[in-house]
């Protein structure tokens, strides 16, 4: 048995098989949209631990954002929508200059080497905070007295052990 925690709120749980898919579905528009699969390989129990095997992890946000033909995103406009696929062209060029970032739509940009070889790469910028690490770089040193020392305990190993383990690592018989 598996279960999908939110926030250590328990939101789904189900009994799962070898080869098989766990889904978890929301209802979007009266229809029920698969927001996480996870492709369950192979499952191995044993007296003292279980082990759980994946091989594809896929989820979509549920906040998404609701499209239609016509709409423009940056240098993007959105062509055509069909069950299989979404066709989004630009009716201008791009250049691609040495060393330029180009907006192309939102958060997406295209990064071209600064290189007189012509080679460039898309790439999406997330900026994210975390709770606890500045948003800025500091302009000056922190003084010792603005710098915590971290707590934490040291574990001494027996000499025997530490030398056992170095002839185990060099493939010594002893």
């Amino acid at each position: 048995m598996v279960a999908l925690l939110r926030d250590g709120e328990e939101i789904k749980s189900d009994i799962i098989n070898d080869e098989s898919t766990y889904t978890y579905t929301k209802e979007v528009d009266d229809e029920d949209v698969p927001i996480i699969a996870i492709h369950i390989d192979k499952i191995i129990r044993s007296m003292d631990e279980n082990y759980l095997f994946i091989n594809g992890i896929f989820q979509i946000s549920e906040n998404f954002q609701k499209i239609k033909e016509g709409d423009s995103y940056g240098k993007m406009e959105i062509n055509s929508i069909t069950e299989n696929q979404i066709k989004i062209t630009n009716d201008e060029s791009i250049n691609l200059s040495k060393g330029d970032t180009i907006s192309i739509m939102g958060d997406i940009k295209i990064k071209v080497a600064d290189s007189d070889t012509v080679r460039f790469y898309p790439f999406q910028e997330i900026k994210v905070a975390v709770e606890g690490l500045p948003t800025q770089i500091p302009t000056q040193m922190p003084t010792t007295e603005q710098i915590p020392i971290p707590e934490f305990n040291i574990i001494l190993l027996p000499v025997m052990v530490i030398i056992g383990l170095m002839f185990l690592l060099s493939g010594k018989k002893v």
